[in-house]
């Protein structure tokens, strides 16, 4: 793993009309706060990478599709700096994904049609803590997740 990365697994309770999928609470570890939350979408093989925010916590669910997230560590003072990890997240893998600052993270759509995440983020969004790099500035061969 990565250090500061959380991978809590999530539950679903099916109903006979329809599931409810828990996503947070403010007693589970990587709850620092709440500043907002929000949707993201993606296409299947579409790629969002690379960004890292210098504040920010995220806390991410994937409540439909299938998406893989790839998450760098380039901070030279943590014990896992250098190494690069890989996570699929879906309503079959229903864990919150939860990333420190300063980390870089990247996605992937990985089901057929559109997949939604949820992040539950410690701090309302601003853009002026986010880092952004190109896709090619952080080596990684996203075939890999597919």
């Amino acid at each position: 793993m990565i250090e500061g990365v959380i991978h809590t697994p999530l539950s679903v309770f099916p109903g006979e009309k329809g599931s409810v999928l828990r996503a947070m609470r403010k007693d589970e570890d990587g709850y620092n706060g709440f500043g907002e939350a929000y949707f993201s979408t993606v296409e299947q093989n579409f790629v969002k990478a690379w960004k890292r925010h210098r504040r920010m916590t995220l806390n991410i669910i994937v409540p439909v599709g299938k998406i893989g997230f790839v998450i760098y560590d380039s901070r030279a003072n943590s014990s896992s700096f250098g190494r690069k990890i890989s996570v699929i997240l879906s309503r079959e893998n229903y864990y919150r994904l939860t990333i420190p600052p300063m980390v870089w993270a990247g996605f992937t759509g990985l089901s057929n049609g559109l997949s939604l995440l949820l992040n539950i983020a410690d701090l309302r969004h601003d853009p002026n803590e986010v880092d952004h790099k190109d896709i090619n500035e952080i080596e990684y061969n996203w075939d890999n997740l597919i």
